[in-house]
């Protein structure tokens, strides 16, 4: 059962250099260990997903959900949504499932509302079904047993609108795409681009998701999708994925990032860019879980989500034309605009 004693509470906790979260809360007990990072506190409530890694340490969980809550700050102000960056880990466990998500539950009503939670790595749509048994804090619905594969449907549409700019092409047939994993988001975007006539090129370490897979879909199993002679790069796996050590070996003209943060350092950006690829960050192209989670209530249904995904593939658009016009990266692009909202923002506060 949850007990206050066992949680703490950091404030302006530094993770990264002069990076910090406005507060980073620990529950640390024997059997049950859960860290949640809220980047801000501008609009009273952060929105975030929970990640169960139970192998993770304790520094490399902290590092990571700060950096996670930080990008889901970002992520809300380019979709325009009134929520700050918020993220969870469970990092630890020994009990059985569902009592763990009992227990968390009581931890996001002990914060009352600072916190709301979705899934996402090794959690599911049926734990926050669960979990609101006990808290009114947990986010994520289905529609007739099924989830609307908004993330994947977003990084589709991120793709589409490059593709258009940059290689001038309305259709996405005959591209060579690699996927690097097949899991909440790389799976059902293999199955969109394949509709596509798209050529996949797909690595995952799970034989079983690669054994399903291929019983829909037509792709080549590589060892390494980063580094695959492929027009488009989608990392949709874990973060830090393109780092100094492949950076000048990728060969992929264009990257659309399902996965979040998978540059291992920011400025391997300025590499990318030097060597001509274009690189359409995770804040833009991923941003469509977060939508998602917006479009919850009476309204939701897979048309209006879908129809507000669009805001993804426009502003997509927007950021590439302008980085073009610019000659900068789109990242620098993307950045810029969010530093602009938020000083807009603090002038219409103050």
């Amino acid at each position: 059962m949850f007990d206050k004693k066992y949680v703490k509470c950091y404030e302006n906790y530094p993770y990264k250099n002069h990076n910090s979260v406005k507060y980073l809360y620990e529950y640390d007990s024997p059997c049950l260990k859960i860290l949640i990072a809220i980047d801000d506190t501008r609009y009273g409530t952060s929105i975030g997903g929970c990640r169960f890694l139970n192998y993770t340490p304790r520094n490399e969980a902290i590092y990571d959900v700060c950096s996670l809550a930080k990008a889901m700050t970002r992520k809300n102000i380019i979709a325009g949504l009134k929520y700050d960056g918020g993220k969870s880990f469970i990092y630890y466990s020994s009990l059985e499932r569902d009592e763990m998500f009992k227990v968390f539950s009581e931890f996001l009503n002990y914060l009352d509302g600072k916190y709301q939670t979705a899934d996402d790595v090794n959690t599911s749509v049926r734990d926050m079904e669960y979990m609101r048994q006990y808290t009114k804090y947990a986010r994520g619905y289905r529609i007739h047993g099924y989830q609307i594969p908004a993330t994947s449907y977003g990084v589709y549409l991120a793709i589409k609108a490059v593709v258009k700019e940059v290689l001038h092409k309305e259709s996405l047939a005959g591209l060579k795409i690699a996927i690097q994993g097949i899991g909440k988001v790389g799976y059902p975007l293999a199955q969109l681009l394949y509709k596509e006539d798209c050529i996949l090129f797909i690595s995952e370490v799970d034989k079983n998701k690669i054994d399903k897979l291929s019983k829909e879909i037509e792709f080549t199993l590589v060892e390494d999708a980063v580094l695959s002679d492929v027009d488009i790069l989608c990392p949709c796996a874990l973060g830090g994925v393109i780092n100094y050590n492949n950076v000048d070996k990728i060969k992929a003209r264009i990257i659309v990032s399902g996965a979040n943060n998978p540059l291992v350092q920011e400025k391997i950006d300025s590499i990318l860019y030097r060597r001509k690829l274009i690189y359409i960050p995770d804040i833009l192209a991923n941003c469509g879980g977060v939508i998602d989670l917006d479009c919850e209530g009476d309204n939701y249904s897979e048309p209006y989500v879908y129809k507000r995904l669009y805001f993804i593939y426009d502003k997509t658009l927007f950021f590439v034309k302008k980085s073009i016009k610019l000659n900068t990266s789109v990242l620098n692009i993307v950045n810029s605009y969010i530093e602009n909202e938020v000083n807009s923002k603090c002038k219409c506060v103050f």
